[in-house]
């Protein structure tokens, strides 16, 4: 797996780097989200817990896919501003986490006589 960066942005408002990467696959599946953040964390030279593959898309006909990869200045920072279901797609934050789910339903109360 080989990754191109073709477009870099520096965003100081979200303390974060905006990449647009072209990852080429020749001979293998499309990449998952976790492999393309270890990769671009070796090339990039940045620790792979302030990574997050926001978007990756296959591109028809090619052995390729293209996505946009952010890049946090601290972890801190990628916690409060990426989205839940994001995390969870790049491994940084459980499914089943505290936020975003129900609470629990108090039980009934029962008239006495």
């Amino acid at each position: 797996m080989e990754i191109r960066v073709i477009e870099e942005k520096v965003n100081p408002l979200l303390l974060r780097k905006e990449y647009i990467v072209e990852i080429a696959h020749p001979r293998e599946s499309s990449p998952k989200r976790n492999e393309v953040r270890k990769e671009f964390s070796k090339t990039a030279s940045i620790p792979v817990e302030r990574i997050v593959v926001e978007y990756m898309e296959a591109l028809y006909g090619v052995p390729a896919s293209r996505g946009v990869i952010h890049a946090y200045d601290k972890p801190e920072v990628l916690k409060t501003t990426v989205r839940r279901h994001i995390q969870v797609r790049n491994g940084l934050a459980s499914k089943d986490g505290a936020a975003g789910q129900k609470p629990a339903s108090a039980p009934a109360e029962t008239k006495g006589a």
